[in-house]
């Protein structure tokens, strides 16, 4: 199974900072009324029977930022807090803020997608340069169950170096369905844009790219210690980069334009 460029940038979206705008006007006014999730529930328009799920929801929303926006949600949360305009007006400018932001990192996965041979192509100078090792790329990225296993992001530099080195980089025949390839564009392998696992069973799950195609495969392998221990041998520490993946693309074409 595949994903095609577009559905890769424009799947599913989880705009946290809305969800947690609303939770917290709905704690803010919980706390106000002295309204515990038990009382909310009972004030629910809604069969008794389900009021136990209600008051579960609640309470995930109270402890966790856990918002499930729906209809039926907010309806009974606004007439039951008495959540204002004003409020209201406050969700609406975070959800716009939060979409702006989604459109700029779309924009920069997009890019990254868009000019990956060219990346490649350089390899050797991002990774030896500090501040184009250390950029970081929206949807490319690591993760790893139990929290302290490995806080550094999964830098470009970090990603190129696996590349060079055929680490986490597939036969694309070897992943999916055979045929699902076009043999005339693509690329013949899929090259890894997320990794994440488990340091137990040093099992991973990765998405992986053809830069041809573009399409995004998702595969389970192993190598999860790879990852886990790069920190400790990283040519650099971990720092933001002032640049982001857009600017660099930018310097790289002049770069590869004064050669031709």
């Amino acid at each position: 199974m595949f994903l095609t460029k577009n559905e890769f940038l424009h799947g599913r979206k989880t705009f946290s900072k809305v969800d947690k705008r609303i939770c917290d006007i709905v704690r803010s006014k919980m706390k106000a009324q002295k309204l515990t999730p038990h009382d909310v529930a009972r004030l629910w328009d809604c069969e008794p029977k389900k009021r136990g799920k209600i008051i579960n929801r609640i309470e995930q929303l109270v402890k966790y930022d856990n918002f499930t926006e729906s209809e039926d949600m907010k309806r009974n949360l606004f007439r039951i807090l008495n959540i204002t305009e004003e409020d209201i007006k406050a969700i609406e400018e975070c959800r716009t803020e939060c979409k702006q932001d989604e459109l700029e990192r779309n924009k920069q996965t997009e890019c990254f997608l868009d000019n990956y041979l060219l990346l490649q192509k350089y390899a050797d100078l991002i990774i030896s340069t500090k501040e184009y090792s250390n950029i970081t790329i929206p949807r490319v990225f690591c993760g790893f169950m139990y929290a302290q296993t490995r806080t550094r992001p999964l830098t470009l530099g970090e990603l190129l170096s696996y590349h060079q080195n055929n680490l986490f980089v597939y036969d694309c025949k070897d992943i999916g369905k055979a045929g699902e390839c076009d043999s005339d564009t693509c690329c013949k392998k899929l090259y890894a844009l997320s990794i994440v696992g488990s340091p137990l069973s040093g099992s991973t799950w990765i998405k992986a790219f053809c830069p041809v195609c573009q399409r995004v495969y998702q595969e389970h392998g192993g190598g999860a210690w790879t990852v886990i221990k790069y920190p400790q041998t990283a040519s650099f520490n971990y720092a933001k980069s002032p640049l982001n993946i857009i600017a660099l693309v930018e310097l790289l074409k002049e770069v590869d334009s004064g050669r031709e």
